[in-house]
């Protein structure tokens, strides 16, 4: 799959990125693999809440999100 999407970093400045991934690869890996890659190390990763709850899904470190 192959899919155009804009990272907005801290700051507000943006990138334009094209990411090309395996239909099967999981949110948390492209998450990953941009903060791994970003040479400002802007993007922050924290674990997602389920919604209304405040608490998070799953308490291991791997729910990752791009804010």
């Amino acid at each position: 799959m192959r899919i155009k999407i804009t990272l907005t970093r801290p700051g507000g400045s943006q990138v334009d990125l094209a990411v090309t991934a395996d239909a099967t690869t999981s949110v948390s890996n492209i998450a990953e693999a941009l903060f791994v890659a970003d040479p400002t190390n802007a993007v922050r990763i924290r674990p997602q809440a389920q919604p209304g709850t405040g608490t998070p899904t799953d308490p291991t470190p791997d729910p990752l999100s791009i804010t």
